[in-house]
């Protein structure tokens, strides 16, 4: 008799300890894989000039908040000079941006990130078709924030299209980018995807505002961030 209550026991032991396990298991993969979700916003304005038929150049100034809103995250402030090819329809280009963000450690520093691009479009009657493929390194301050690579390197590629309604001041796009780590000491990945469905809407013959909505959702990494964005952006070109 005392030996079927121990077996008893041991049975009613195991299934606990089977219970448990299961949900320290359960546990630690959403604690491994558990995503954040944040809203924030996004305002600015870019300047363009066209030096001649084949140069150009812009000043970019822009200004972010996260956590719905309540809270700076960044500031940037970009130059960048392009050179028209193809009868403008491609652009190889540089660029030069002033960082101010917030870091993981909840310290602001100044960043440095300099790049090199280039472009493709392709226009049909009512639709654009464009393409642009970025190398960028970005440095890093390391007196606000220890960092596993410094400065860190990112192929970017961004495709877009463009829906033209003549007639009308809306210009209605949907873009998605893509973003590859190069010098990643453990392996390479996409780790970010930007989404991004915006309208201009055009003011006068030299400027323009644009309202969009973008996306950015990271992946293959660990406690990804999804930020959903709102973004009003004003443009004047001469």
């Amino acid at each position: 008799m005392k030996n079927v209550e121990l077996i008893i026991k041991m049975l009613l032991l195991s299934k606990r300890s089977f219970v448990v396990a299961l949900l320290i298991l359960h546990s630690s993969f959403f604690i491994l894989h558990s995503q954040t979700y944040d809203f924030g916003g996004t305002g600015g304005y870019k300047i363009s000039h066209g030096l001649n038929h084949l140069w150009d150049v812009s000043l970019t100034q822009d200004l972010r908040f996260n956590q719905n809103l309540t809270n700076y995250a960044r500031f940037n402030t970009t130059a960048e000079i392009d050179y028209n090819i193809l009868r403008k329809k491609a652009k190889i280009g540089i660029l030069y941006s002033f960082i101010n963000k917030e870091n993981s450690d909840y310290y602001y520093d100044n960043r440095h990130r300099f790049a090199a691009q280039l472009s493709y479009r392709e226009s049909f009657p009512h639709w654009r078709f464009s393409w642009r493929g970025r190398v960028q390194s970005t440095l890093r301050n390391e007196d606000y924030g220890d960092y596993k690579v410094n400065p860190k390197y990112y192929l970017r590629n961004k495709f877009q299209v463009n829906y033209l309604l003549q007639g009308s001041r809306f210009k209605p796009s949907l873009s998605c980018e893509f973003y590859y780590q190069l010098n990643n000491p453990d392996h390479n990945i996409i780790d970010k995807i930007r989404t991004t469905v915006g309208c201009d809407y055009v003011l006068t013959r030299q400027s323009t505002l644009e309202i969009f909505v973008r996306y950015d959702k990271e992946i293959q990494v660990k406690n990804p961030l999804n930020i959903c964005m709102l973004g009003v952006f004003y443009k004047y070109d001469f």
